[in-house]
């Protein structure tokens, strides 16, 4: 068997030493990681960003940027419990299907909420086509 000992602890080398299980649940570790650091790797640029919105008082940015860093500890607060719950309660399957329902659900809500503004090239083009206003030093003319 190809392998280490390091103090006592048995460190193994070849892949098969693992066994299925203790394989996936490295690869769900490392995978957790890395999605957690690149998370919190955007929480640095959101101060920039509030003031790129137009938020200059440096309280207020601090503010915001403590309450949009507060709100993903809060949902995940909220959100553990309840899916511990669902997960307790039914098998995997069914809990995939909540996961996914509530997912969708919260998707559908804030397209409905937060709706982009639908754009007004129209607008511009008759604007672009319109004459230019007259103005005080063209005389006006009568066609008779």
């Amino acid at each position: 068997m190809l392998g280490t000992r390091c103090e006592g602890v048995y460190l193994p080398l070849k892949r098969s030493d693992l066994a299925p299980w203790q394989r996936n649940l490295w690869a769900i570790v490392v995978a957790e990681v890395m999605t957690l650091l690149s998370f919190q790797a955007s929480f640095i640029l959101i101060p920039y960003y509030l003031q790129d919105l137009g938020v200059h008082d440096v309280a207020q940015v601090a503010a915001w940027t403590g309450a949009y860093q507060s709100l993903g500890a809060i949902g995940f607060a909220i959100a553990t419990p309840m899916l511990g719950a669902l997960i307790v309660a039914g098998t995997p399957t069914t809990t995939v299907f909540y996961v996914a329902g509530i997912a969708f659900a919260l998707v559908t809500i804030l397209n409905v909420v937060v709706r982009p503004r639908p754009a007004r090239a129209s607008v511009a083009v008759e604007e672009a086509e319109a004459p230019p206003p007259a103005s005080a030093s063209t005389p006006q003319c009568d066609r008779a």
